[in-house]
């Protein structure tokens, strides 16, 4: 190669180095100029509203201790602080018919005890039947109020009776849990029927709660307990325009009842008469006195609890009404109850005696010791 090819291949060679310096720099601006594609954003809507063409997307599922509200508590533990003060009052007419049965609680050591005005509205005489079957007489009321539906009695005790003290300091709050304790009627076991407030109201006699659910019919008078065993108050009535329904009478409602108690004046019942209800005397038995002559009886045993015995359906239904005397003994226990009833003379009519018998195994008499009573019983139509 001669001199001046060697020249004009470098001069070749430096114009294509230089075009494509140029042809670099003018890409590294151009890149630099045009901004930088940024990633789409992920759609979230096809969790709410898939496309039709797409399978559609379940959000995931809280777990079910979230939705669901929380369970009601046991308070079965918790009511056995209570309910060896909790009875079972029976009201009875000045005939010693039964009037209606509720629930009542002892709330001092000495007998006084708590319930719905409307347990012994129109009564002369009641008994309290404790869980352990004590029964005890109830003397009468003490103080009552008809507006907040709160009475106060006084049971005839020996010694010191279980109580409990309403608390005007227990805790509550809208949507609770709370408990209905009562006895039912016979006798076994008690009950502790479980509810919820609905909301907090007051009026001119003090607070009372409204419940979500209704509380059993044998709770009225009963006491209510919080999810920690504490008293809040009693089932009342709350009567206004529509049906009387069941609240709770909170603690604080009480005290005015307790203000009205006159400690000079014995309680009493306002169809009372001088004395308990003789046994009955109206209607099938002849009228005038029935004399009990007592065996064994000492002179503060006396009958709480007297029904009359019914003239039968099927005697009255006979070609010529049946009539007839007869006597019987009735044994009572220990615990006032009626053990046996015997025919010592009979009416000579099996439908008489059946029905004379039936009645006389309801009777009920003070508690404390046995005795026997002769009852005689006339029957006429």
């Amino acid at each position: 190669m001669n001199k001046s090819r060697l020249i004009f291949f470098l001069i070749v060679l430096g114009v294509v180095v230089g075009i494509a310096r140029y042809n670099s720099r003018r890409t590294m601006r151009t890149s630099d100029a045009t901004p930088a594609a940024t990633a789409s954003p992920r759609p979230t809507s096809n969790l709410l509203m898939p496309s039709p063409n797409a399978a559609p997307v379940l959000s995931p599922t809280p777990p079910a201790a979230l939705v669901q509200a929380s369970p009601p508590p046991d308070f079965k533990k918790n009511a056995e602080r209570t309910l060896p003060a909790v009875v079972t009052l029976s009201v009875f007419d000045a005939s010693g018919a039964l009037l209606r049965n509720g629930t009542g609680f002892f709330v001092s050591q000495d007998g006084k005890l708590v319930t719905s005005r409307s347990i012994v509205d129109g009564g002369a005489n009641a008994i309290a039947t404790t869980s352990d079957g004590h029964i005890y007489n109830v003397m009468g009321v003490l103080a009552e109020t008809s507006a907040a539906d709160v009475a106060v009695l006084k049971a005839q005790v020996k010694g010191k009776v279980p109580f409990v003290s309403p608390d005007k300091m227990a805790s509550f709050e809208s949507g609770g849990h709370l408990a209905a304790l009562s006895r039912p009627l016979n006798g076994r076991g008690n009950v502790v029927a479980s509810t919820t407030i609905a909301g907090r109201k007051s009026d001119a006699n003090g607070e009372w709660l409204e419940l979500t659910a209704p509380v059993p019919a044998d709770s009225l008078g009963g006491p209510v307990i919080n999810d920690k065993g504490e008293v809040l108050g009693l089932v009342a009535l709350q009567r206004g325009e529509g049906p009387a329904v069941h609240v709770v009478r909170l603690a604080g409602a009480l005290d005015p009842v307790f203000a009205r108690i006159d400690k000079k004046r014995k309680p009493a019942w306002a169809l009372a008469t001088a004395h308990p209800p003789a046994p009955p005397a109206e209607g099938p038995l002849q009228k005038g006195k029935v004399p009990l002559a007592g065996e064994g009886q000492s002179p503060k045993a006396h009958l709480i609890y007297s029904p009359t015995p019914q003239y039968p359906s099927e005697a009255r239904r006979s070609n010529s009404p049946l009539k007839g005397s007869g006597r019987y003994r009735v044994r009572f226990a220990n615990d006032g109850s009626v053990q046996d009833v015997q025919v010592v003379q009979s009416t000579r009519n099996q439908a008489l005696d059946n029905a004379a018998v039936d009645a006389l195994r309801k009777w009920k008499a003070t508690p404390g010791q046995q005795w026997t009573a002769n009852v005689p019983i006339t029957f006429q139509p």
